[in-house]
């Protein structure tokens, strides 16, 4: 029962009459009872009427006398008042008692003391008369006519009824529970006992009196005279009989007290706080019936049950009290469930066993559950609480409680509104209130609850269950498999690399999951992904989490995904789908879906798994693994390695990238290079069937590669001794799939064909017999070592032979190039075109240095081929101040290996000799000596400046000079006819010269014909016998 809910001003009102003896505590009251044959003494004031009790008068025995003073004594040592006995054959007590006749039916009567000592009010205060009807009573303590005793003193040294007075006790308090001075009896501490009747069951009550004053009493009658400091000053222990109901309130004046209650095997409640009842031996319905059945049979239970269902039996409770002011401190309890409250002071509490309630209220207690499911509450203060065998619960609201327990002692329980870590051997920990508290487990399987605050919850190692409850929690499982859930609240999840696995639900509110790896060794986060969230992750099955954070810390750490869900993983920006956020992960491995996996500056390894993936490296040494699946893959700045696995991967790469190790694994695998703005080389090993390496990658497994260097003069360049096969303006090359973008190529030291495109290319044979085309544009093309054969093309190229006997091929829609043979026999093939072409050739009277606007260096071998030159036919002009010599018909000429399709010869300035050939050609001197032969076919002929010779034979045609110069001091030119056999004898017979006017006509035998043109006849400008040479 809670403390009485009176104050001591209530209790005073109630309980004091206003007549009382004088002297507080130093009192001395003296008590007699007249001895047997004695006789009342009258009253002092006779006038009053005497004594109205004193008819009928009779003494007590000795024994009843002694059970008096017994009674009074009792009294006295609640007080500091002394209660003294006399003899009352030599001095009357002040308070006297004895029997009367008068009312048999009052139990007794008492007067009140004195009105502050006036004895002139009553004459005789504090006389006590008892009904002779009780004369035969021994006033056994427990029983009513004791409880009358003491109620009469209670009277006798100023108390009044409960009841009476204007301001009696609250019906609640008005009986004998509170106050001896009550008539009101406390129902509920009535026991039932079962009988066999002859002719059926019978139910009898015992009822159970006070055998002391109770709580109003003492603290009323301690006003009067003060608290005796006296009564059981020492080290008390106070026990009660099991099989005796009893009723009291207990006085202490001091010492180390205990209440015992040690082999009690019905429950008890003790409450050790000053005016609070306590429940000794509570005897239930329920253990009534069981006591009664064990006395009389099993065979009686249905009837005992039934009887005692139906009768008014009552709880024996609240049967003890502990008086104001007085202080108790330790407890040992029965062996049945009890409880016990302490007080202020340092209690210790002992439950032995039962499962016990213990709660140790104020000060510094140590309470100890026994054997049990005990529960223990230290109350205020530092507490030192051990539960014991069984499942005990502990309550704790200081940071310096103490709480103990061994191995094996059952399954423990805290409940803490502090901060808690859970010592050796308990297993559960609830936090309560709503303060932001703490709570820690240990290493056994722990509960841990959290309260309605924001709380920080940690189970260490055991397969813990961690309950946030309300608020925003920290919740930490730690090693073993845990059951974390963060019930409302924004609750923060925290794990630890290393910690156990178990599952975590985040509960109502935005819950985040945490993931550290402390240890910085290297580990291994599995995620199990349901579409974009994530069900599992590190080992732990995730349920209403909104957020994942994951920060791995150092060494080498995997994410590793298990889903048939697209994901993504940006290492850089520390994106991951179904995490908020991960960092200091280098490797991933994706799921089954489509996944972009993007690393970052460390050396990453990004696995794609199944699925069409997307895989970039970006900075570090990393490892990218396409898996199956048609993947997209990048390596980044760095040295990485690439797998593309099964499937058509494509693999990327951009100049400026690291050099990196690329296997395309199964199927069709494509390598794309990408260019910047500046200039690059495209390095390119080449074994004849694929390239196996591009700018130092190494390269496998590929079908096909496409390489784009963008802006800049690139250059392809093929390291290989088989022949590679490059078109620029196709953008094909061998190994390739397609090139563009290169302006430059080298070969390997195969027989490789390199052609150009529009651009201003550069191709380069190196070793090999090499076929090169610059294309259009201004080439530079070089052949290397070995027989190259190198085409022109369109543009002003620079064309160069090198080493090896190499043939250079140019034609009329070419550009204007130079050609340089180099070292070994070199040979450049001119053709023109299908118009009149002019083949202007630089003779130094070794070699040709120039021709058709072609600059030529080192060239042994010449090859002149105009073709059909149209109307006016095709020119070979010479620019030379050494003389050349041209035979058309034989098809050499000076510098030239052949000349064929030139119609028509002019010569350079030097003593040229030219000789034409069938058809009718166009031949000029120039300056310089000449000779000139038309050879066959009807020929427009030109000496120029210098003394020129005309040369005709048989099958000559019928020839025109423009120019020729009859005159031997202007340059005297002649006409050869030897061939014909004329000589200074037949010359008039065989030739004829005629005038024609402004031209001269030769006809040789009457079947040739030569028109000296502008050779007129006349003066000096005739022609004669002395222009002609003659044979033998």
């Amino acid at each position: 029962m809670p403390l009485i809910a009176l104050s001591g001003s209530d209790i005073l009102a109630a309980m004091l009459s206003g007549r009382y003896w004088a002297g507080g505590a130093d009192l001395v009251l003296t008590y007699s009872t007249p001895s047997v044959g004695s006789v009342w003494p009258g009253y002092p004031n006779a006038a009053l009427g005497g004594e109205p009790f004193l008819e009928g008068y009779s003494v007590f025995t000795s024994g009843q006398a002694q059970t008096f003073a017994v009674v009074v004594e009792l009294m006295d040592s609640f007080v500091g008042a002394s209660f003294t006995l006399v003899d009352d054959q030599v001095d009357l007590g002040a308070i006297r008692i004895a029997f009367t006749s008068v009312d048999p039916d009052v139990w007794g009567y008492a007067y009140y003391p004195d009105v502050n000592g006036n004895p002139n009010l009553d004459d005789e205060p504090g006389d006590i008369w008892i009904s002779s009807n009780v004369a035969g009573s021994a006033f056994t303590s427990g029983g009513f006519d004791f409880l009358g005793l003491m109620h009469e003193i209670g009277h006798a040294l100023g108390l009044q009824h409960s009841f009476e007075g204007d301001h009696p006790l609250p019906e609640q308090f008005d009986n004998y529970r509170y106050t001896i001075m009550s008539y009101s009896s406390q129902t509920d501490h009535f026991v039932a006992r079962y009988a066999l009747m002859p002719f059926g069951m019978s139910i009898s009550y015992n009822p159970v009196y006070p055998i002391t004053p109770m709580l109003a009493d003492i603290y009323a009658l301690q006003n009067l005279f003060g608290a005796d400091p006296a009564t059981r000053a020492g080290d008390t222990s106070y026990t009660f009989d099991p099989n005796l109901g009893v009723i009291q309130t207990i006085y202490d004046a001091g010492g180390i007290d205990t209440w015992s209650l040690i082999g009690h095997l019905r429950p008890s409640f003790v409450d050790l706080r000053p005016g609070a009842f306590s429940s000794v031996d509570c005897f239930s319905r329920e253990a009534q019936i069981e006591a009664n059945v064990a006395a009389v049979g099993e065979v009686h239970r249905s009837d005992i049950t039934q009887t005692f269902n139906g009768a008014s039996i009552f709880t024996w409770t609240d049967n003890v009290a502990i008086a104001f002011g007085t202080i108790i401190e330790n407890v040992d309890l029965g062996d049945a469930d009890d409880s016990a409250i302490g007080n202020d002071a340092a209690n210790i509490i002992r439950g032995f066993a039962g499962s016990d309630l213990l709660d140790g209220g104020g000060g510094d207690d140590t309470l100890d559950g026994g054997i049990g499911d005990d529960t223990l509450n230290g109350g205020t203060n530092a507490d030192n609480m051990q539960g014991g065998d069984g499942n005990d619960m502990y309550v704790v609201d200081d940071a310096l409680d103490v709480t103990t327990e061994s191995a094996g002692q059952g399954m423990d329980t805290v409940q803490s509104s502090v901060t808690r870590t859970l010592g050796a051997n308990f297993e559960n920990l609830t936090l309560t209130g709503s303060a932001n508290l703490d709570g820690t487990g240990n290493t056994e399987i722990n509960v841990i609850n959290g309260n309605t605050g924001n709380n920080t919850l940690s189970g260490l190692d055991g397969n813990d269950t961690i309950n946030g409850g309300d608020g925003d929690d920290i919740i930490i499982g730690g090693w073993g498999i845990d059951s974390l859930n963060g019930g409302e609240g924004n609750d923060g999840f925290a794990y630890t690399i290393g910690d156990g696995n178990g599952s975590v639900n985040g509960g109502n509110g935005s819950d985040s999951f945490v993931i550290t790896d402390v240890a910085g060794l290297g580990s291994i986060l599995n995620a199990n992904l349901t579409g974009s969230v994530l069900t599992a992750v590190a080992g732990n099955g995730l349920t209403s989490i909104e957020s994942v954070f994951a920060n791995m810390g150092d060494g080498v750490d995997w994410l590793i995904y298990n889903t048939s869900s697209d994901v993504a993983v940006n290492f850089t920006t520390t994106a991951a789908t179904g995490f908020a956020g991960v960092s200091n992960v280098e490797r991933v491995v994706g799921g089954s879906g489509n996944d972009m996996l993007t690393g970052d500056n460390l050396d990453n390894r990004l696995d794609g798994s199944t699925g069409s993936d997307t895989l970039a490296g970006l900075g570090g040494i990393d490892t990218l693994i396409g898996g199956d699946g048609d993947d997209w893959i990048t390596g980044g700045l760095a040295n990485d390695s690439i797998q593309g696995g099964n499937g058509n991967d494509n693999i990327g790469w951009v100049v400026g990238d690291g050099r990196d190790t690329i296997d395309g694994g199964a199927d069709f695998d494509t390598f794309s290079v990408v260019g910047s703005a500046s200039a690059e080389l495209g390095n390119a090993t080449w074994n004849g069937l694929s390239v196996t390496a591009l700018i130092d990658n190494g390269l496998s497994n590929l079908e096909a590669i496409n390489l784009d260097l963008g802006g800049g003069v690139d250059w392809l360049i093929y390291n290989a001794s088989a022949a590679a096969v490059v078109n620029l303006q196709l953008g094909t090359a061998s190994g390739f799939a397609s090139v563009s973008n290169i302006e430059k190529v080298i070969g390997g030291s195969g027989n490789d064909t390199l052609t150009g495109d529009t651009l201003d290319n550069r191709l380069d044979g190196l070793a090999g017999a090499d076929t090169l085309d610059g294309g259009a544009g201004s080439d530079a093309v070089l052949g290397g070592d070995g027989n190259d054969t190198i085409y022109a093309s369109a543009g002003n190229d620079s064309l160069q032979g090198q080493n090896g006997n190499d043939t250079f091929i140019w034609t009329s829609t070419d550009g204007r190039d130079t050609f340089n043979g180099g070292a070994d026999t070199d040979t450049v093939n001119f053709t023109g075109s299908a118009v009149a072409d002019v083949a202007d050739a630089n003779w130094n009277g070794t070699e040709i240095t120039g021709l058709l606007n072609n600059a030529l260096v080192s060239i042994e071998t010449i090859n002149l081929e105009l073709g059909a030159g149209g109307a006016g036919g095709d020119w070979l002009r010479y620019n030379s101040t050494v003389g050349v010599t041209v035979n058309l018909l034989a098809g050499t000429g000076s510098g030239f290996a052949s000349i064929t399709g030139v119609e028509n010869l002019i010569g350079g300035t030097g003593a040229d000799t030219l000789t034409g050939d069938g058809g009718a050609n166009k031949i000029s001197g120039n300056n310089g000596d000449d000779i000139i032969t038309g050879g066959g076919g009807n020929d427009n002929l030109t000496g120029g400046v210098g003394n020129d010779t005309f040369v005709y034979a048989a099958g000559s045609g019928n020839d025109t000079i423009v120019d020729f110069d009859a005159w031997a001091v202007g340059g005297q030119d002649f006409l050869d006819v030897s061939a014909f056999g004329i000589n200074a004898g037949n010359f008039a017979a065989r030739v004829a010269i005629i005038d024609t006017g402004a031209d001269t006509v030769i006809r040789i035998d009457d079947t040739y014909f030569i028109t000296l043109k502008n050779v007129s006849g006349d003066g000096d400008n005739v022609i004669t016998q002395a222009d002609f040479i003659f044979g033998p």
